[in-house]
């Protein structure tokens, strides 16, 4: 009978040695250990209804280390059992999706490795065997390495060659609006820098702005007019630069007090005065760049020499405060670019979450772009959101409180005279019990509004009863598309934080593509009521799952993989649309989006839409009020997913993201991705994983490497008239160039810090050279920051 090289009295030949017998006992020990975590950490999860999968692996390799540390063979047979197990349980869960393997299989080729060679070393007549299983792990462990610097998930687009559309230069057109042009479609008709090209693209300049703060807050795309380039800083510093050079031409300092909150600028605006002008200006002014404050100012400057044009509100700027009651600093301000349309600057601003349920409104007014003057006000908080009327600037109007914000920026239809606003939702954020009927109409919704009255025209609401901060702050932008008759529809594209892409006809807001409403969970809060529907829009691609589910959770290992999805059932989670509780509860996707500020890119020509994504989740709780005095109460911050306290309401708000043990985001990657739609078809053209983990750190980790796991992103990316598609806002430390018909990566260079800015182009009305700029100030998930414009044009 055969005998375990181990036991009693057993000292045949080949019997272990004590290097061998302490290594079976050392490694036999780690593997009951490990067994033994998962064994009740599995039981756990088992009793919240979870997969019993860990609980049966976890008594596996228990049992397996309690016979390896007396270099039982049967050692061998218990963990390959468990390793088939786990095998099969892992592709019936994540089937053959690298990311999700990862914490699946990755420990037990690991221990896989350990275990053949001790195999082999134990039993004389299997080290042929174990060598052979060694070396197969090994291999599969370094081709698991190499896969994780090439993208996963992808849907790869036609032949880039056969998209039919002429590219053509179009060198009267300047990139003079946040998005490009009134319309946001973050679009240049130029052809110069193109497919075949594109690979030679060189820095051409590279502007430093003197700015370099704690945080990543740098967010601006410039706009093009003449030879100049406009830009602002995060506090609001204003710098005109040459087109070709990068050099200052002149730069303007506000002087604002930082809110302490969000100090962003994320563009200017540009106004020409037609002459003869009414109302005063001072000096020439007949160009004028237009800017807001992080301390709620409208600024007026010359554009050609920077210096405040006197003649606009009180001496060159508006004090945006006026009307809006009492307000603590840093409840209110601007952050996005204003739009300028017919003569008019259209305003809105942020209002700061969960800090009272008596906040600021949000008001849209309308300023003349000369004098200064507010022509008219859209305050959702009248009845029928009618507006305010025309009045001057004092103390005398007085705006509705609490209303949805609109801290995004607006697009303007000229031959429709209107303009189209996309809203936040009211406060609370995420109890609504206090909400007036008009905050309820008119949240989270696209806002048409009649650009000569402040009448409103139309409005549709994406999100009833927005209990999840799932604000619209993309630009609403422009596309015509096909009526099925020959003709065409003048449509929107309106993206937002819950994840759903709608098309809506600008004349009247209605759907173009199919909308459905469904059902979903009615668990409403004490004090609070609940929309039995909500609108999916199923005439377009939903990019984002709709519902998160345990299968979903991931880790660097299966120890913080089980974390995550103890974690995940611990929750208060019926799908999409849960209502936030007093528990615990998740939204997916997170305040984040979804799809955050930067909105859309629009090819006209090739129909083509591109959009990137945001799939990382919140976790949030509504806490009781008797819980909240006299807690400290946190302002809101980018990082701080803290105890909020909505004074004046039953319940304050904590909000957190959800992560691993590690740090890491509990979501399995990507955790953000870049998609092509053809918006004939309506179908995904192509998509991506948006950026790699190059100069990234979560909390504990620091991943630092190029692996392309696919990052977070809020900005846009901008498209051309050649077919290609610019994007930098990944996270990681670079702009790429896609081929737009493919989404082939044509091109890439390395930016001297991260970048959360949409990149534009111009050509040069001096040399006719085609420049793609961004503007690249560091990421939130990177070290570095920095305070640079780089330009990239042909040699």
């Amino acid at each position: 009978m055969p005998v375990d090289p181990m036991e009693s009295g057993a000292r045949a030949k080949g019997a272990p040695g004590a290097f061998l017998r302490n290594a079976c006992r050392l490694l036999g020990a780690l593997l009951a250990l490990v067994g033994l975590i998962l064994l009740l950490g599995g039981a756990w999860l088992v009793l919240l209804g979870g997969t019993p999968y860990y609980l049966l692996s976890g008594a596996a390799l228990t049992l397996s280390g309690g016979f390896l540390m007396r270099a039982k063979v049967i050692a061998f047979w218990i963990f390959a059992a468990a390793y088939a197990g786990t095998i099969v349980w892992a592709l019936a869960e994540a089937g053959l999706n690298f990311w999700p393997q990862l914490p699946r299989l990755g420990p037990f080729l690991v221990m896989g490795v350990i275990m053949a060679w001790l195999w082999g070393r134990l039993v004389p007549s299997k080290r042929r065997a174990g060598r052979a299983a060694v070396a197969l792990q090994l291999l599969i462990i370094v081709a698991g390495i190499a896969a994780m610097f090439l993208p996963h998930g992808v849907i790869h687009g036609a032949d880039t060659r056969a998209d039919g559309v002429e590219a053509v230069n179009n060198p009267a057109w300047q990139w003079r609006s946040y998005g490009g042009d009134a319309g946001a479609g973050h679009f240049a008709p130029f052809a110069q820098i193109n497919r075949d090209n594109v690979s030679q693209l060189k820095q051409a300049w590279i502007f430093r702005t003197g700015e370099v703060n704690d945080s990543p807050d740098m967010q601006a795309t410039p706009i093009q007019v003449g030879s100049n380039l406009y830009f602002c800083t995060a506090h609001n510093r204003i710098f005109a630069v040459d087109a070709d050079t990068g050099r200052r031409v002149w730069s303007f300092d506000p002087k604002v007090s930082a809110n302490g909150t969000w100090n962003r600028c994320r563009g200017v605006a540009f106004h020409e005065v037609s002459a003869p002008a009414t109302g005063k200006i001072a000096g020439d002014c007949t160009q004028r760049i237009l800017a807001t404050t992080i301390d709620a100012r409208l600024i007026a400057l010359d554009a050609t020499n920077g210096q405040p044009c006197l003649g606009f509100g009180r001496n060159g700027q508006v004090d945006l405060t006026v009307g809006l009651g009492t307000m603590k600093p840093g409840w209110y301000y601007p952050t996005s670019a204003p739009l300028v349309a017919r003569g008019r600057v259209i305003v809105g601003g942020w209002v700061s979450d969960n800090q009272s349920a008596d906040e600021p409104g949000g008001v849209v007014r309308a300023f003349d772009a000369v004098t200064g003057r507010l022509v008219w006000a859209w305050d959702a908080g009248r009845e029928g959101g009618q507006p305010q009327p025309g009045v001057a600037q004092d103390q005398s109007v007085k705006f509705a409180r609490s209303t949805p914000n609109f801290w995004g920026t607006a697009t303007f239809d000229d031959r429709l005279g209107l303009v189209y606003v996309p809203t936040g939702n009211g406060t609370s954020d995420h109890w609504g019990g206090m909400r007036s009927p008009e905050t309820d109409r008119y949240s989270t919704s696209v806002i048409a509004i009649n650009v000569e009255t402040g009448r409103l025209a139309w409005h549709y609401q994406t999100v009833h009863h927005d209990l999840w901060d799932w604000d619209l702050s993309a630009p609403p932008s422009f596309v015509d598309m096909p009526d099925g008759r020959g003709g065409t529809i003048p449509a929107l594209v309106q993206v937002g934080k819950a994840g759903q892409i709608y098309v809506l006809d600008r004349r009247n807001g209605r759907p173009v593509t199919p909308v459905a409403e469904r059902p979903v969970p009615q668990t409403a809060a004490p004090g609070d009521h609940l929309s039995p529907t909500q609108p999916y829009s199923v005439g377009m691609p939903q990019l984002i799952p709709q519902r998160l589910t345990e299968r979903d959770m991931w880790g660097l290992t299966f120890f913080d993989q089980l974390a995550c999805r103890i974690a995940y059932r611990k929750l208060h989670y019926l799908g999409q649309y849960t209502p936030p509780a007093e528990s615990d509860t998740l939204i997916w996707p997170g305040y984040l989006g979804g799809m955050n500020w930067g909105g859309v890119a629009i090819d006209p020509a090739r129909k083509l839409l591109m959009v990137n994504d945001i799939r990382l989740s919140t976790i949030v709780r509504l806490v009781p009020r008797k819980d909240v005095e006299g807690k400290v109460q946190a302002n809101f911050s980018h990082a701080g997913y803290e105890l909020h306290p909505v004074k004046g309401a039953p319940f304050g708000v904590e909000l957190k993201s959800f992560l691993s043990l590690l740090g890491l985001p509990c979501e399995q990657p990507p955790w953000g991705k870049i998609t092509a739609i053809d918006l004939q078809s309506r179908r995904v053209r192509w998509q991506v994983p948006a950026g790699t983990g190059l100069e990234q750190t979560f909390n504990l980790v620091g991943v630092e490497l190029p692996v392309k796991l696919g990052m977070p992103s809020i900005s846009s990316t901008m498209m051309t008239a050649s077919g290609l598609a610019f994007y930098a806002g990944a996270n990681d430390p670079f702009l790429r160039a896609w081929d737009s018909a493919s989404g082939r990566e044509l091109w890439k260079a390395r930016l001297p810090a991260g970048s959360q800015a949409t990149p534009m182009s111009y050509l040069s009305p001096r040399t006719g050279r085609q420049y793609v700029v961004v503007a690249a100030g560091g990421t939130p998930y990177s070290k570095r920051v920095g305070d640079y414009v780089v330009a990239y044009a042909l040699p």
